[in-house]
């Protein structure tokens, strides 16, 4: 293309891109309002079971678990901002995605500054009693906070307990394990959301669900820096920022990477409001991150670390930054996309476009700068894997350990134990780095301590040892075979092509360059000449 366009080369791209991410935008769209409605009412058929749920989680009164519902259903992400990447043909199409925020309440709010507090989202539902009031209250790491239970006359704790991110993930996993059907493979948990695919009735066409369990906060407390930073050129304009003001924000159950209190930390969501941004953008600006999206596809593994994210936040930038007039083309936005995450990534800092203060960078560069090298006893190099290790989520170390709570508690009966009884090298706990790294990196102390904190995950790994030898045999195998059988073929094909190369370029008779084709090597060369011996037919 580039040698039959030469200098138009840009603008035939241009074209080509406006055609195809243009196509099917308004399906896509009139699809998602479909599913969350269609959602909507399932999840509105089957509170009695979402509520039976949630009794296992319940510590105290003043806990939410017991009284939420679920409010809402939106789909989120590249579907409903229309950002997502075009289709591929129908012969290749093998899955799509689709994110969704399932919206819990009622609950009512207090805030870290004392201000009003909020009515409660929804009002009170029918049978469920007064609305939760939880407590906002900050971390260290902004963009994270945590939330306090509002104790009530029954409790009978001191102070007020965590509402723990982490249930709320699992609730949301118990209610697909029930709900999904024999047509859903759950996937994994992956940050807040919980991943899972489903067959539809076409063929090979697998849908990819991250559904992200989230509160709903109306009121924007933290800073008001997104509705009074100066925009040179009105971008994104004043009915957007109202709107996104009103309606406020989200909070996910995800904590910061490496936190101390990650397991029950939340995390801000603006998923709404960059849904309301996006859709002010025009379509050339729409279609520079589609296109960025489409690069990233093309580079396959390669392109993993660069997350899609950061090209969304980082256009909004520009386009705040810069006058609608200049996005003419798709190839030139392209390349001043590319030009800013370039220096995003040299600097470090890629602010949130709706809270400067937190840096999307920010938890890869601190773990970057936190793995040391050492020298170890032996006078060789070795990493240090702690910061690493603190980057295990809940559900990595359920996997990990089947039981956390059940080897935690071991280890706390261990440590109260005398210190010459005490075995040598045990951690105390699992919640720093260190202690994770004293056991998870120990083999023979870790199956030690399965085998007597845990012992279903213990069996499940001998069960395993024991049967890998007869999967090896079982599939390695008859690979191997496979694999002999391909090379015969192979040498076959090259012993032909040579005895086709002996009759035709050296003129050979066919029974000599056959026999000449064929022969094997003699084992002992050391009487072979330096100049080889020249055929009667050369």
């Amino acid at each position: 293309m580039l040698r039959a366009c030469g200098q138009h080369i840009g603008l035939v791209v241009d074209r080509i891109a406006e055609n195809v991410f243009a196509n099917d935008q308004q399906y896509t769209f009139m699809k998602c309002q479909m599913e969350e409605q269609t959602e909507s009412i399932q999840y509105f058929c089957r509170r009695p079971l979402l509520h039976e749920l949630q009794k296992r989680y319940t510590q105290c009164d003043c806990s939410p678990f017991g009284r939420l519902l679920v409010t809402s259903v939106a789909t989120s992400g590249s579907s409903a901002e229309r950002l997502s990447q075009p289709p591929r043909p129908p012969a290749h199409q093998t899955s799509s995605d689709a994110d969704r925020m399932i919206e819990l309440g009622p609950v009512q709010w207090a805030f870290p500054a004392d201000t009003a507090d909020s009515p409660a989202h929804g009002g009170d539902w029918p049978g469920t009693g007064p609305a939760p009031r939880l407590h906002i209250t900050d971390t260290e790491n902004p963009g994270f906070v945590l939330l306090l239970q509002e104790k009530r006359a029954s409790c009978r704790h001191s102070e007020r307990l965590a509402f723990r991110a982490e249930h709320v993930t699992q609730l949301l996993t118990d209610y697909l394990r029930l709900t999904a059907g024999e047509a859903v493979t759950r996937r994994a948990i992956n940050g807040p959301a919980c991943s899972y695919s489903t067959t539809s009735d076409t063929a090979f066409h697998v849908t990819e669900y991250d559904d992200v369990p989230c509160l709903r906060i109306p009121v924007w407390w933290f800073s008001d820096e997104f509705f009074t930073r100066q925009r040179r050129y009105g971008w994104p304009p004043q009915t957007v920022l109202d709107d996104i003001r009103q309606f406020g924000l989200h909070l996910v159950p995800v904590g910061a990477p490496g936190s101390r209190s990650q397991q029950i930390e939340w995390r801000l969501s603006f998923s709404r409001a960059e849904l309301v941004v996006v859709s002010v953008m025009t379509d050339i600006q729409r279609f520079v991150v589609i296109a960025f999206k489409v690069c990233k596809a093309a580079l396959g593994t390669d392109a993993k670390v660069i997350k899609s994210y950061y090209a969304k936040t980082a256009a909004m930038w520009l386009y705040e930054q810069t006058p609608a007039h200049e996005w003419t083309s798709v190839t030139s936005g392209l390349r001043r996309l590319l030009d800013f995450l370039d220096e995003a990534v040299s600097e470090c800092s890629l602010p949130c476009f709706f809270w400067s203060r937190i840096n999307l960078l920010r938890s890869v560069t601190e773990v970057a700068a936190q793995v040391r090298l050492s020298f170890s006893p032996d006078g060789g190099l070795m990493w240090d894997a702690a910061p690493l290790l603190a980057l295990l989520s809940a559900e990595d170390m359920r996997s990990l350990l089947g039981d956390p709570d059940a080897v935690r508690l071991w280890l706390r009966r261990q440590s109260r134990r005398p210190a010459a009884e005490r075995p040598p090298g045990l951690p105390t706990d699992l919640s720093s780095p260190r202690d994770r790294c004293r056991l998870l990196l120990n083999i023979p102390q870790l199956c030690w301590v399965l085998s007597e904190s845990v012992r279903w995950k213990w069996d499940a790994y001998q069960r395993h040892a024991e049967q890998l030898p007869m999967a090896l045999t079982r599939y390695v195998a008859p690979a191997e075979v496979a694999r002999q059988s391909v090379l015969r073929c192979l040498l076959q094909v090259e012993l032909g092509t040579l005895e086709e190369d002996l009759r035709t370029e050296l003129r050979m008779g066919r029974s000599t360059a056959a026999s000449t084709a064929h022969r094997r090597p003699r084992r002992d060369c050391s009487r072979c000449t330096a100049t080889p011996r020249r055929s009667s037919a050369t």
